[in-house]
């Protein structure tokens, strides 16, 4: 981090150094009107003026998570788990419904397969209910409403499990 801020007052102090050498500025005053009596009319005063302009890309460093991330995993699981529970008991939902929480349920699903990192039982975890929820996705692009509150049955042991791994 020193290093990048480092460089960058470097580049922009070489900037502020190149611009102040390169602008070379000749001017004359004007005078009053009276002063000016006997002196040449067509002497012209001249201006010259360069600028120099330096552009620097910004590097974007993006760091991966190493360790799992638990709140994550709490929070979207706990979420998901109430939506897959009220999902499978016998609720009357059209199928637009079901394709929004199931759509829900996916992305929810996606978060908890993106922090649930560590044990092999943890993973597997994640990977069956990340199965499960597409397919009841799946399920409801069809409008097949019992295939996908099957998946949804499917699914809840698993969230369950990684909401008892993440508890705080």
């Amino acid at each position: 981090m020193l290093r990048k801020i480092t460089c960058c007052t470097i580049v922009v102090l070489s900037a502020l150094a190149l611009a102040a050498q390169t602008q070379t500025h000749t001017q004359t005053t004007a005078t009053a009107a009276i002063e000016t009596v006997g002196t040449n009319p067509s002497a012209t005063s001249t201006i010259t003026t360069t600028t120099t302009t330096t552009t620097t890309k910004k590097k974007v460093v993006r760091h991966r998570e190493i360790g799992p991330n638990k709140p994550l995993v709490y929070s979207a699981s706990t979420r998901l788990a109430s939506l897959l529970a009220d999902t499978a008991d016998k609720a009357t939902l059209s199928a637009d419904a079901w394709k929004h929480v199931a759509a829900e349920a996916v992305a929810l699903s996606d978060q908890v397969k993106r922090g649930a990192k560590g044990s092999a039982d943890v993973r597997h975890a994640a990977l069956d209910l990340g199965s499960h929820v597409h397919e009841m996705h799946e399920a409801a692009a069809k409008g097949d409403a019992d295939g996908a509150r099957a998946h949804a049955n499917m699914a809840l042991p698993y969230a369950y499990k990684l909401i008892d791994w993440a508890a705080p």
